[in-house]
């Protein structure tokens, strides 16, 4: 693996690029700079909880099926997104503009415990189930 930098340090991580690609997708290494420890990522345009869709705003947040389920396990009556709103961000844009407190808290709420999974499938090469996700949101509020 050939490594080069790709110019940032990150608190006491430093990203470096491996220029030795396949199949359009390259991987990403952060090293710690005292070099003790290294995490390979790949990064992919895939959807990384389920592999079936470019990784959109839409798709991360609302129509990947592990998300849609998270959605539709919680306690919130709202629909997602319909036919006059296909975007996410006006989705939640509405949301904000129109609804109260505790309905936007809820969403932000359940929002970060979505991308939160996502970060853990990315970096730690695990899946949190959409019951545990739900939880984490019911507990965290």
């Amino acid at each position: 693996m050939t490594l080069i930098p790709y110019g940032t340090s990150y608190g006491n991580f430093t990203l470096y690029l491996d220029t030795k690609c396949c199949f359009g997708e390259s991987s990403i290494v952060f090293s710690q700079l005292d070099m003790n420890s290294s995490k390979e990522i790949n990064i992919s345009p895939l959807c990384p909880r389920c592999n079936m869709r470019f990784e959109t705003i839409n798709h991360i947040f609302v129509t990947c099926p592990q998300v849609y389920r998270t959605w539709f396990g919680s306690n919130l009556s709202i629909p997602i997104l319909d036919q006059h709103m296909t975007e996410f961000t006006d989705w939640l844009h509405y949301i904000i503009t129109t609804k109260d407190e505790a309905i936007i808290i809820q969403i932000a709420t359940l929002i970060y415990h979505i991308w939160l999974a996502q970060n853990i499938k990315v970096f730690e090469e695990k899946d949190l189930p959409e019951a545990d996700i739900i939880h984490l949101v019911d507990t965290s509020i």
